[in-house]
């Protein structure tokens, strides 16, 4: 493990000392602009003696200094170390004198020079209660499972496998609550097994922190990851490649190669030997505007460096590249055990303490286990919400219900505990802030760079959007000067003391999670939704609903809004208005309604809608099920027919396509109808005589797939005039590119519907229900 503490060495000194003096700054000044109680720390770094490695570097950086050229870091020896020594021995004097450069340079020493970097990066994760603690990430990691495959895959073409099941067991096999769950497998196995990954999941799954757990991988003892780690920001990547002309990947990596002073001979071994294990985390976190050009960078050095072992990290909402060659993982929920053992490292590293922390890991899953907590149950499934339950826990002993409340709750413990700790003393222009003018301001920030598009937020501009606050305040100062110098001291203040905002390089701030600037842009909304002149409309706020960065605002929002019927037929609007003034579009939507309409089978009216809606489409049955959950567990004969007999007529499309043995066999399965459904006499009459045109299975192989190449054709139009006569479907839909996209995008548009419905009354949520997925003309009448 690396030490957590640094020294300057004696030419840092100096250089820090001429740094002071240039600045006309006293020892104490340092301290104040470093975030310090006291100088002492100051007066360490300054005489070369051991410093806490973050306020080392803090320190460096107010002084305008790196860090690694005034640290007294250890060199190593250019000897290749002897294989059976560790690659974490410590470094003698007497090692230092070997001067010898071997001819290959050597992995274990390359990654010894580089694992400071690794440990900055990758090694603590930030506590949610105490801003003076962090957290190795190693005391607190739980193992994490992934689907080696989308769990929204087609429904229709998953049915190959399921040859031969009746309709219902399919739907039960399809369907079934628990299976994503126990079709996971661990995320490091899967890791190992492929050289190109994609690691997708939605926010808070714990994407960030699998990458940085890969990398300290690389200095244990796991088979498979003799590789040197880079963890990179892809957001950083970005202010790179603006500052930089021409730069691209590569030139970016060997940037950061160069910060751990490795040789040129050390860089082109790295690369060309396929050393490297290279972490690109949150793609999604790049800007709309730079997304494609980055994702050209990326696949340039894909293809160059092949060999080397790449992983990306991105939301799974937000990923609109494919990554030619990648295997795409999405990580899963913690299962109740990973809960369990996630709970139980995270209080007894927080509380510094293996009994207390397992007295309280106990109290706290009691408490989870109540009948009245059963509704944020599902929070603890997503670790980040875990995480901030332990923290409310901590402070609270009791939870939220919802999760706008427990990040509501976590961000008043952060915010409050600028009062708590470090022993700062406060400047009175922060001081008098209440907390709700510290939720107000942050939500504002928060609304108007969520609004623009931008996680990364210029200081400029921020300092305005806090100048523009502070001057509403009562008994604000009028001069202009006062409040921009007030503006510049609260930045400080709030960097210095929340962990909300952040500095990410110089100039340039973030929220420090994403979650939260979502959650403070849907209070903004929230608290002007009765303003008359709103930082965003609920309008505007429905205009976005088909963005995915602004889905999960769009449901904190539903979840505050005191009544958030207003925003639902808002949103429901924006989604009908997708296909309204499409003529081709609002003809499917009515045969689909008429369809529906003709049978008789106890589900809601929308439910059935939407089953047709995907079976026609070739969808997966989830808005089917989301709207009628008794529609998974026994479906309707009708319904079960009408799925079996267009599934006969894909079947001997791809079979016109692939004449083979396979297709033919499952085409033969899929038309035993009779012994699986009643049917009546008409389709029945029709069923034998379209049977009866096809060649004898007792006839050779040969034979029968070179009359389905002849005939196939003809056949399975008269399947298709069947379902038209027979079942009232069937008509091939010609739709272009653009329509199928618009319908896409209806189908799920309307599933996120259904998921913002879960947030308020059954009464509101059945009468909008009600109204989903009907043709224009018709929806107007029941509204």
């Amino acid at each position: 493990m690396a030490k957590r503490s640094l020294k300057a060495s004696p030419d840092g000194q100096a250089q820090a000392k001429q740094a002071m003096l240039c600045r006309g700054w006293t020892q104490e000044y340092l301290a104040i602009e470093a975030g310090l109680s006291t100088r002492n720390s100051v007066w360490k770094f300054l005489t070369g003696r051991p410093v806490d490695r973050n306020i080392f570097m803090e320190i460096c950086f107010q002084l305008d200094l790196d860090w690694q050229d005034i640290a007294d870091l250890p060199t190593f020896p250019l000897e290749k170390v002897k294989a059976t020594e560790p690659v974490d021995r410590p470094v003698t004097d007497e090692s230092l004198k070997t001067t010898t450069i071997p001819d290959v340079p050597d992995l274990a020493i390359i990654k010894t020079k580089f694992k400071v970097l690794v440990d900055t990066w990758c090694s603590r994760l930030p506590s949610y209660v105490d801003s003076n603690q962090s957290l190795l990430l190693t005391e607190v990691y739980v193992d994490v499972q992934v689907f080696p495959f989308a769990p929204d895959q087609q429904w229709l073409a998953q049915q190959n496998s399921l040859t031969g099941l009746r309709a219902n067991t399919f739907s039960n096999q399809r369907l079934a609550p628990t299976s994503k769950r126990e079709q996971s497998v661990s995320a490091l196995e899967s890791v190992l097994q492929h050289n190109h990954v994609m690691v997708l999941g939605k926010p808070g799954t714990g994407k960030t922190l699998f990458l940085k757990y890969l990398a300290l991988q690389c200095y244990g003892q796991s088979a498979g990851f003799d590789l040197l780690p880079i963890f990179v920001s892809l957001r950083s990547f970005v202010e790179f490649i603006e500052a930089y002309e021409n730069a691209d990947l590569f030139s970016y990596l060997e940037h950061i190669l160069r910060q751990a002073a490795l040789s040129e001979a050390e860089v082109d071994y790295l690369f060309e030997q396929h050393k490297l294990l290279l972490l690109l985390n949150a793609f999604d976190e790049v800007s709309v505007e730079k997304a494609d050009f980055v994702y050209q960078k990326i696949y340039q050095f894909t293809e160059k460096y092949h060999q080397n072992k790449i992983i990306i990290s991105c939301r799974s909402a937000s990923q609109n590249y494919y990554f030619q060659g990648f295997t795409h993982l999405e990580l899963a929920g913690f299962s109740s055990p990973q809960i369990q053992q996630f709970t139980q490292r995270w209080f007894s590293a927080t509380l510094q303490d293996s009994e207390q922390g397992e007295q309280k890991a106990a109290q706290f899953l009691e408490t989870l286990s109540r009948q009245d907590n059963q509704a944020i149950q599902e929070l603890a499934h997503t670790p980040i919400l875990l995480a901030l339950l332990c923290s409310v826990f901590l402070a609270r002993s009791e939870f939220p219900n919802k999760r706008s409340r427990l990040y509501q709750e976590a961000l008043a413990i952060l915010l409050t505990r600028w009062d708590q700790t470090r022993g700062i003393k406060r400047d009175q222009i922060y001081e008098n802030l209440t907390l709700l003018d510290k939720l107000k301001l942050l939500s504002t920030i928060a609304a108007i760079a969520f609004e623009q598009g931008q996680y990364l937020i210029e200081q400029e501009e921020l300092l305005q959007i806090i100048l523009d606050f502070l001057s509403t305040l009562p008994n604000a100062d009028d001069d202009l000067d006062a409040l921009w110098l007030n503006s510049e001291t609260l930045l400080k203040e709030m960097e210095i003391q929340q962990g909300i905002i952040v500095q990410m390089a110089k100039g340039v701030y973030a929220f420090s999670h994403l979650t939260f600037q979502e959650y403070l842009t849907a209070r903004k909304i929230v608290v002007d939704s009765t303003s008359e002149f709103p930082t965003l409309s609920l309008q505007e706020l429905a205009d976005h609903v088909m963005m995915p960065q602004w889905r999960e605002v769009i449901l904190l929002t539903v979840e505050m809004l005191p009544d958030p019927v207003k925003l639902l037929r808002l949103i429901q609007s924006q989604i009908d208005g997708l296909l309204r003034n499409d003529v081709g579009l609002q003809q499917f939507l009515q045969h689909v309604a008429t369809k529906a309409e003709s049978l008789d089978v106890p589900y809601l009216s929308a439910a059935v809608r939407a089953f047709y809606l995907g079976l026609f489409c070739g969808r997966e049955l989830n808005l089917a099920s989301a709207l009628d959950p008794k529609i998974v567990g026994d479906l309707a004969p009708d319904m079960a027919l009408d799925l079996a007999l267009l599934r006969v007529l894909h079947l001997g499309e791809r079979l016109i396509e692939q004449p083979t043995l396979e297709k033919l066999l499952e085409l033969g399965f899929g038309l035993d109808l009779e012994n699986r459904f009643t049917l009546t006499a008409p389709l029945l009459g029709s069923l034998h005589r379209l049977k009866q045109r096809l060649p004898a299975s007792s006839q050779d192989l040969d034979t029968q797939l070179t009359w389905w190449q002849q005939e196939g054709h003809g056949w399975c139009e008269a399947w298709r005039q069947m379902l038209i006569e027979q079942r009232g479907f069937g008509q091939p839909w010609q739709l272009t590119g653009s329509q199928q996209e618009k319908l896409e995008d209806y189908y799920q548009g309307n599933l996120f519907l259904l998921e913002c419905l879960e947030q308020v009354t059954t009464r509101y949520r059945k009468a909008i229900a009600a109204q989903l997925l009907l043709p224009h003309d018709q929806g107007e009448k029941v509204s």
